[in-house]
């Protein structure tokens, strides 16, 4: 399942994997925002409109092509992440579980690179607006999503405040993510509960809206778009 270009689906792992997962993802929520760099931009990619466009083709729907050809992407611009997840929504089509792991591993490690975080440290903005940031955005989230679907509540809950944080427009939706696990609610029980069969989003926000108050220092930075 993919959610603003992005596999959510954090299932695929386990085992021994697991260990690596969290410890990687203690390095995102161990990072403290200052102001080493205001804002954050990604560089355009030299093959993004080839990847779009490929996504109308024929060729997408057949999985075996879909595959070599997302590793050609990858092979061609290592720093442009919607290749990668797309290998991985796709591998896990293929019950290929452990590869989609890996890739999605890649994918996080190159993000956190991206964005100039080896010391330890975010930019202050991170904007969805420009098209380039929204792989890199998109990795983290799935990230968090992960971490969230397999319980590790408070390790998830510190990467989405980041998240919010950086993004404060919040197109991703974190917000509700936020709410969700300050409500101890599983991620199982907030898509069946909450999100049910509304495809258009608005259960969701009504229900934001109910119960927004108690937590609202979660939300204190929040920028609604109109």
């Amino acid at each position: 399942m993919l959610k603003q270009s992005a596999v959510v689906n954090g299932g695929f792992l386990g085992g021994f994997f697991a260990e690596e997962f969290i410890r990687n993802c203690n390095l995102l929520t161990n990072i403290v925002v200052t102001n080493h760099m205001k804002e954050f931009t990604a560089k355009s990619s030299s093959i993004a409109e080839e990847y779009y466009d490929y996504l109308e083709t024929e060729d997408f729907e057949i999985k075996g092509k879909r595959k070599k050809k997302m590793q050609d992407f990858m092979f061609r611009d290592p720093d442009f992440l919607e290749p990668y997840l797309t290998l991985v929504e796709t591998l896990e089509e293929t019950s290929e579980y452990m590869k989609a792991a890996w890739v999605m591993e890649d994918a996080y490690a190159k993000a956190f690179e991206l964005i100039g975080a080896e010391d330890g440290q975010w930019p202050e903005l991170i904007l969805w607006e420009y098209e380039e940031n929204r792989p890199i955005l998109s990795t983290i989230f799935n990230r968090a999503i992960s971490l969230y679907d397999r319980f590790f509540f408070s390790e998830a809950l510190e990467i989405f405040r980041k998240l919010m944080a950086v993004n404060p427009t919040d197109e991703l939706g974190v917000r509700f993510y936020i709410l969700g696990i300050r409500l101890k609610m599983s991620l199982i029980d907030y898509e069946t509960k909450v999100i049910g069969k509304d495809e258009s989003g608005q259960a969701a926000m009504d229900w934001f809206d109910d119960n927004r108050a108690e937590f609202e220092e979660e939300f204190k930075g929040l920028k609604e778009v109109e």
